[in-house]
């Protein structure tokens, strides 16, 4: 899980580009044997490189990102619906880095909250701010926030993007996995507009924990529809070509 002192140790870290554990140690109040703990858990997370003694946080380069070709088209889409001035809720496996990837590329004035640890980075030294949200680590680099933590409970936001498994028109926003519906659900519930993103081959698939309704939502961005489909009038659906 990460933490504020993660968080703290990550900005000293960036601040000085490279210090050492008993630089760190000093400078946070703690152990050096508390230092070297915390930097194990985010050189598994991806957020810095160890070197010998210390640490050091390079910035990624966007461009050697290795990103899907569809997502790459999710996140163009995307970007085209998000104007200056906006906080957005950024949240997925696989959308979050590659819009990421884009707003650097092609920067303006947004506040970004998101739960994925690499397009956190991506954004550092931008013009941008970046929330990270605490939680349990996933493997695949992003985190399970928890719903009860303070930095959720307190959040707006102009829209949120979410990512999902399955799209039904009784079932509605549908994951595997109850913690993921939970987070998922908290995140939409504190943005205005609400949008999710699932693969059209997903559509009339449901799993067993549930997001929301579909009458919730503003917009369903998908790739190519192959089947009819039954939705509120209200929600809007773009598809994404590539």
């Amino acid at each position: 899980m990460l933490t504020g002192r993660h968080h703290d140790l990550l900005k000293l870290i960036e601040s000085r580009k490279a210090l050492r554990v008993e630089e760190m140690a000093d400078l946070l109040g703690v152990s050096p044997a508390t230092v070297r703990r915390d930097l194990r858990t985010l050189q598994q997370a991806g957020m810095l490189k160890r070197v010998r003694g210390g640490a050091t946080t390079p910035r990624p380069d966007a461009g050697t990102q290795s990103i899907a070709p569809l997502d790459e088209a999710f996140a163009r889409t995307l970007l085209q619906d998000i104007s200056t001035g906006e906080v957005i809720i950024l949240e997925g496996e696989r959308v979050a880095p590659a819009l990421a990837s884009h707003l650097r590329e092609n920067p303006r004035r947004v506040t970004v909250i998101t739960n994925h640890l690499q397009a956190a980075q991506m954004l550092q030294g931008t013009n941008m701010d970046v929330i990270l949200l605490g939680g349990q680590l996933h493997p695949r680099g992003y985190t399970l926030p928890e719903v009860s933590s303070q930095d959720i409970r307190f959040l707006i936001a102009n829209q949120a993007f979410i990512e999902a498994e399955g799209l039904h028109p009784q079932a509605g926003i549908t994951v595997s996995s109850p913690e993921t519906a939970r987070y998922k659900r908290e995140l939409l519930g504190h943005s205005m507009r609400k949008n999710v993103v699932v693969l059209g081959r997903n559509y009339g698939i449901f799993l067993p924990y549930r997001v929301g309704a579909l009458e919730e939502l503003d917009t369903w961005y998908t790739d190519q529809l192959s089947t009819p489909v039954q939705l509120p009038q209200n929600l809007k659906v773009i598809e994404v070509h590539l």
